[in-house]
């Protein structure tokens, strides 16, 4: 399996395990938040794993150009992880506080298998 396969692997692994747990200890609701959150934080890993292989390499040696392409790819990211987090909020009305502790536990298993497959490679 690849790296970038394993990392979104255990996101959403953390995210249907997590969902289970809090929907044995809080609720459906508190459950659907976090799980929300979660998949929040992997489909922000996945957009920078798109843009990772994206075709940046043809750009040729020229800095200024990666530069932008860099700015750009991070504020498309930035974009869709504050519009999920709108319509999680605002407009599917979930719980904020385990949304957002979701998209935290999302971003740290993320990190967390990062550091875990490039230790292995």
């Amino acid at each position: 399996m690849s790296r970038i396969k394993r990392v979104l692997v255990a996101q959403l692994l953390v995210a249907v395990v997590g969902g289970l747990a809090v929907l044995a200890v809080a609720g459906k609701d508190a459950a659907l938040a976090g799980v929300f959150g979660c998949l929040t934080a992997t489909a922000n890993a996945a957009l920078l794993f798109v843009r990772m292989r994206s075709d940046w390499r043809k750009q040729g040696a020229d800095a200024d150009r990666h530069l932008k392409f860099f700015i750009r790819s991070s504020f498309e990211r930035f974009a869709v992880v504050v519009s999920l987090l709108i319509v999680g909020l605002v407009g599917l009305k979930l719980m904020p506080l385990h949304v957002i502790a979701g998209f935290i536990v999302g971003q740290a298993v993320f990190l967390a298998a990062s550091i875990g497959v490039k230790e292995r490679e």
